[in-house]
Order: C-alpha cells, then structure tokens, then sequence
C-alpha cells in the first residue's frame, strides 16, 4: 500500500478520535459545571454557618470558664450522677 491509498484509513480513524475527544470534552465540562455548582453550594452553606459556630465557641468557652475546678483547692467537683458507674448507656 502506498500512502496514498492509506490516506483515507488514517483520516476516518482520525475523525473518529476527534468525536470521541469531543465527546470526552463535552461530558468534562458538564461535570466542571455540576462540581462549580455544588461548590458554590457549599461555599454559601459555610458562610451561614460561620457565625453560628463563633457564637457556638464562645459560649462553650463561657461553660469551660465557669466550670473549671477552682485552682485554690485540690479537688475537682464530680458532676456525675450518683449512679454513673463509668459505662456509656
């Protein structure tokens, strides 16, 4: 065979190449556009939480505060229950 007459084999597998990159290409940026959409969800979630969990920290650094042993005696107080045997129910 001369090059010639290979000439139209490469351009059929060629074209066929090109429709499975394209196709490849096109499935590519519908998942960019899912992955964008649902980082923009995300993103919009975690800004509504923000200030909920610096409110959250402060007020669990409030309980800590008031529930810290007194540092001028040498026992802590034990807040468990009377029948709190050390095992999770």
């Amino acid at each position: 065979m001369t090059d010639a007459d290979e000439l139209p084999e490469r351009i059929a597998r060629l074209e066929s190449r090109l429709l499975q990159l394209e196709e490849s290409l096109a499935f590519l940026q519908h998942t960019q556009d899912q992955l964008n959409t649902e980082l923009t969800r995300v993103a919009t979630q975690a800004d509504r939480i923000e200030p909920k969990l610096g409110e959250l920290h402060g007020a669990l650094q409030a309980i800590d505060e008031r529930t810290k042993p007194n540092q001028t005696t040498d026992e802590a107080v034990d807040h468990r229950p009377p029948h709190w045997d050390g095992r999770s129910r």
